[in-house]
């Protein structure tokens, strides 16, 4: 089920794009591309469905096949479906081809921003939101390095055991501790369940619970000050 609804996700966004018209321009343009032969629109369009095949069988294999490793395809039918789907060839036509030709063109790049408008509307406000829950990973990040910097830095909490925290911020805590993302925890329970030593980063609202956990007898005391909050709020 998990594999299914990874593979779901990312075919929903095989063309690495939303709008419908969008994803109608970037059809026509490789259609285009295909009968004019232009090869470097075709090279860059194969680069593309090379990269979202690979995206599929991330997926199919049950790895991580996150939407956001499809921005860098979706730029490229971008690219493409403004280039070769008439809207640049349109934009671009002067005053000696003949005139019902300009209107038809004009007509149909006009269509196509009109059809858009919802999708500009539903990316507002995804901005929007995400602008907001920016802000609050800002300040969590700026609170979870005030904490490892006031208890000893990256050195000291390392010597306490291996860092944890939940699924999400393992990048970011690794970066926090100079340690390989592959070297930090980001599975609690099993951390915890394994009795090795270490040190739980565990967000909370705004903030961080940090608990050193199942340190070995020769540091508890030493260590034993991590126990700590940061503001939550």
């Amino acid at each position: 089920m998990i594999h299914g609804n990874r593979f779901t996700g990312v075919l929903n966004r095989m063309l690495g794009l939303h709008a419908l018209p969008m994803q109608i321009a970037a059809g026509l343009a490789i259609a285009f591309a295909v009968v004019i032969r232009e090869r470097v629109w075709l090279w860059l369009a194969g680069a593309a469905f090379a990269w979202i095949a690979i995206e599929v069988g991330f997926a199919l294999h049950g790895w991580s096949a996150a939407s956001r490793y499809l921005f860098e395809p979706e730029a490229v039918f971008v690219v493409l479906a403004g280039a070769g789907a008439g809207v640049g060839r349109a934009l671009a036509l002067g005053p000696a081809a003949p005139k019902a030709l300009r209107l038809t063109a004009v007509a149909a790049v006009a269509a196509l921003v009109v059809a858009l408008i919802p999708t500009v509307a539903l990316r507002t406000r995804t901005i929007r939101r995400e602008v907001r829950l920016r802000r609050t990973a800002a300040v969590q990040i700026h609170r979870l390095e005030d904490v490892i910097r006031r208890e000893g830095g990256p050195a000291r909490i390392r010597a306490c055991g291996r860092p944890v925290t939940i699924v999400g911020w393992q990048s970011t805590l690794a970066w926090e501790t100079g340690l390989n993302v592959g070297n930090v925890g980001y599975k609690p329970g099993r951390s915890i369940a394994k009795g090795d030593p270490i040190v739980l980063f565990k967000p909370h609202r705004l903030g961080w619970q940090v608990r050193p956990i199942h340190t070995v007898a020769p540091n508890r005391a030493a260590c034993a000050s991590l126990r700590t909050d940061t503001a939550f709020g």
